[in-house]
């Protein structure tokens, strides 16, 4: 005889049915939440260009912003730094001693991946509204110096063992700009990629990741800041300086006003992180810029060439063929207009550069190379050490 169930037999299943639609129900509306707060955190920066990414896999949140970007479609542009080539350059920048440079200076591009907003940004600042949560945007950044310390330290990366206290430790400074990381809350929740050049680059080690820890130096104004990492990888610190002391090629640095002129169609390249995905190169031109003539003069630049969200903080290189290049040690990309972008506002420091090179070359037995640099600035009277030179700025100084 057949025996059918009777309705109390099944209340557990159906119980069990409306259970879960409630919990899909849930989790979609997370979902669906958590993507407006992204929405709308990309649309609290105004013209500035950090990447947003949710909650999912970075690498196929980087992978999808890039598929959907709106301002480069199909970025034929953006040239991956690993794939770069003399010929990527206009035929009259077609010179070994301009495509080096590129190339060296792309090592010291950075990526940082910044996840948390801090709630001290101000009312009208990019990302006030995100204060207080944890939706990661990402930026770029510019390898300013680092600096060695002796002493026990527990360092917070994890790519050295932890067998105990290290005997030396080293500080690494990253130039970025002041909306990318706004203070010291923020840097203590950013990853800082070294060498991200390529997917390859990520998977096999050769990318280097810091934690961040400090803003030590904030320029609001000028859209400008210094955070300090910390660690105790040998191996990455060794590459470092070598980009710092050996591998960039001679490049100007100039000292008075009256000596910097921009020609309207001079060579401006941009190397950046772009959507938070491996260092991009974009080649295109300088178009203005605006000079102020200060006691310490300011200057910003206005270029076209091509940038997207992700590339904040980039760094901007200016060619033209009166002087070879001239590089403001923290010029960096900001803001994005459309085809017109804009740097950060730099500040041109005034000493004498062969009293610089003298004192230099006097010290140069004593082996630290980044002190001598500092002391240069001391000794110019240069108190923001936003703009101090570094070992980058005398490439001159080469090891015996």
């Amino acid at each position: 005889m057949l025996r059918f169930p009777s309705k109390d037999a099944t209340a557990p299943e159906k119980q069990q049915e409306n259970d879960d639609e409630g919990a899909r129900a849930l989790e979609t509306k997370k979902h669906e939440d958590e993507r407006a707060r992204v929405l709308a955190k990309r649309r609290d920066q105004g013209n500035h260009e950090c990447e947003v990414l949710g909650q999912g896999c970075e690498a196929a949140e980087a992978s999808r912003t890039w598929n959907s970007c709106e301002k480069n479609p199909g970025h034929e542009r953006f040239i991956p730094v690993s794939a770069f080539c003399i010929d990527d350059l206009p035929e009259r920048y077609r010179k070994q001693s301009f495509f080096d440079l590129v190339k060296g200076f792309s090592d010291l591009v950075v990526r940082l991946r910044v996840n948390y907003t801090s709630a001290k940004r101000p009312k009208g600042y990019p990302f006030h509204g995100s204060g207080g949560q944890n939706i990661a945007h990402t930026g770029s950044g510019l390898l300013s110096h680092v600096d060695t310390y002796e002493g026990d330290c527990e360092c917070p990366d994890d790519s050295t063992d932890n067998d105990g206290p290290h005997r030396k430790w080293f500080v690494v400074s990253v130039v970025t700009a002041c909306h990318v990381v706004f203070d010291s809350e923020e840097a203590s929740k950013t990853m800082v990629d070294f060498f991200y050049n390529d997917e390859v680059s990520r998977k096999d080690g050769r990318m280097k990741t810091v934690w961040a820890y400090c803003v030590t130096k904030r320029y609001v104004y000028g859209d400008l800041c210094i955070v300090d990492c910390v660690t105790c990888d040998l191996s990455l610190i060794d590459q470092l300086h070598h980009i710092l002391l050996s591998k960039l090629p001679q490049w100007g640095l100039f000292n008075s006003r009256d000596k910097f002129k921009v020609q309207k169609r001079s060579l401006c390249i941009v190397i950046s992180h772009s959507h938070g995905k491996s260092k991009q190169i974009t080649v295109g031109n300088m178009e203005s810029y605006t000079f102020k003539a200060h006691q310490r003069p300011e200057l910003n630049f206005k270029y076209r060439t091509d940038t997207c969200h992700g590339s904040s903080g980039g760094l901007v290189i200016r060619f033209d063929c009166e002087f070879p290049v001239l590089i403001l040690r923290a010029a960096i990309h900001v803001t994005g207009h459309g085809e017109i972008n804009e740097s950060s506002t730099v500040v041109i420091e005034t000493f004498d550069l062969h009293d610089a090179r003298r004192e230099l070359h006097q010290m140069k037995s004593e082996g630290n190379y980044m002190s001598m640099a500092r002391n240069i600035v001391k000794k110019s009277h240069c108190e923001n050490p936003l703009f101090r030179v570094s070992a980058s700025s005398f490439p001159f100084l080469k090891k015996d």
